[in-house]
């Protein structure tokens, strides 16, 4: 990354929003808070009918949204997602990805290791991953957040990243079942000695390169649900018919 590249970035990126100190992965308010129209979130760009917003915290590090409409069916973008072995074929900058246990087939603790730009160095996190539908919406809702596991202590091959939040709220396109509508949230704290304004330069591609991943993994991947993801997606289209929809999830934005 050029000094230039760094300095347009640190002027389009900062200064422009007001402040808030990134909220939890659990607190009630952040899913709802998502579903808004909060001029706090500052539009970005838009990349294979991907929009991507940012919005400062406190911290000074940017927390990230994006809306996509994936042209794949949720139960693809589940079965995706739980396949954890196959995670290096379409995550964007992946190292490795195990899971190192499971409560239950709708929640699990995973380990990743991330590469990040020279000279930067990699770092690692354990997440909690959470499968949960919000009958309100209603839609499916991934939440992820960083814990400490003794399986995967801190070690010096790589930077403990902290996660506050990852959210994917998701559900099939009112006008369009073989297509998804998503919404993305990501907040998180490399930590390590980088500038705020690097981190937030580093990160701004990420939202996208997920999403299209993705989506591409879904298109060649079969559905494949274990036995109590599928029942929470067949709850899901349960409630689309009793409760169907009146806008889509960028509507509610």
């Amino acid at each position: 990354i050029s000094a230039l590249a760094l300095l347009v970035s640190l002027t389009a990126l900062s200064g422009e929003v007001e402040a808030e100190s990134a909220m939890a992965a659990n607190d009630p308010k952040l899913v709802p808070s998502l579903l808004v129209d909060d001029p706090i979130w500052k539009f970005r760009y838009t990349e294979d009918a991907i929009s991507v917003y940012t919005r400062e915290t406190s911290s000074g590090l940017l927390a990230f949204k994006a809306y996509a409409e994936l042209g794949v069916t949720t139960d693809r973008i589940l079965t995706v997602l739980r396949d954890v072995k196959r995670s290096g074929e379409w995550m964007p900058a992946l190292i490795k990805k195990e899971e190192i246990g499971s409560n239950a087939e709708t929640e699990g603790l995973t380990y990743t290791a991330a590469d990040l730009p020279w000279p930067v160095s990699n770092r690692d996190y354990v997440l909690n991953n959470v499968l949960t539908l919000d009958r309100d919406l209603p839609a499916l809702v991934v939440k992820a957040w960083s814990v400490e596991d003794e399986r995967r202590p801190v070690s010096g091959s790589y930077v403990r990243a902290e996660i506050t939040a990852v959210v994917m709220i998701m559900r099939p396109l009112k006008r369009d079942k073989a297509s998804s509508e998503v919404i993305l949230y990501s907040m998180a704290d490399p930590k390590g000695f980088l500038p705020k304004f690097v981190v937030n330069w580093v990160q701004k591609k990420w939202p996208y390169k997920f999403l299209k991943g993705l989506e591409r993994q879904a298109k060649k991947t079969p559905p494949s649900l274990l036995p109590k993801i599928k029942a929470v997606y067949d709850e899901l289209e349960v409630e689309l018919l009793r409760n169907p929809p009146k806008a889509t999830l960028s509507s509610l934005r």
